[in-house]
């Protein structure tokens, strides 16, 4: 589901080019020559919610992007190389439904701003367990600099309190979860 990686992560980049073009793209993947937003909607029981992601964050904040590079590679003792393509910049304004990504297999993310949101999992990995069981449902609350690994094949959700944008970076991988837990837990 997640996991808590041991150590921080912050970045020195200005992030004031955040503001780019918004290409509104519908759960599927495009290759842009600029860096843009692209919307992911996601419907659940009848409301909306959507997730913004910057492709090419790398062109935007190259250093940055490097930044996550060596942290990943130290705290995984050289085990893992990220692809500089997989970096990018997530923007959530309030709630985040309950969804499954559609192409990642897991992710490290790390808030990069100082709003506070809860992140759900679902223990069974089922959307039944956010209509019928809330109890069967894992939490945490990242805070700006934390690193964690999430299972994105798994259910999950984001609460804020606020509708204020929450920025993260997000690495993604094509790993199983599992697959990066070991390497981050079988040092």
């Amino acid at each position: 589901m997640f996991y808590r990686i041991d150590g921080d992560f912050f970045t020195t980049t200005d992030l004031s080019k955040l503001e780019c073009p918004i290409h509104v793209v519908t759960n599927r993947a495009i290759d842009l020559t600029t860096p843009a937003w692209i919307k992911s909607e996601i419907f659940f029981d009848g409301k909306y919610s959507e997730i913004s992601l910057l492709d090419g964050t790398w062109k935007l904040f190259p250093e940055m992007c490097k930044e996550i590079i060596d942290k990943i590679y130290q705290l995984s003792l050289k085990k893992i190389i990220v692809n500089v393509e997989d970096i990018r910049i997530i923007k959530t304004t309030g709630n985040v439904l309950p969804h499954r990504d559609q192409i990642r297999k897991s992710c490290i993310n790390i808030l990069i701003n100082s709003e506070i949101a809860t992140t759900m999992f679902s223990v069974n990995n089922s959307f039944d367990d956010y209509r019928l069981d809330p109890i069967n449902v894992k939490k945490f609350v990242c805070r700006q600099g934390e690193i964690y690994l999430l299972d994105t094949k798994n259910v999950h959700s984001v609460q804020q309190d606020h509708n204020s944008s929450r920025y993260l970076i997000s690495v993604s991988f094509m790993k199983t979860y599992n697959e990066i837990l070991n390497i981050f837990t079988d040092q």
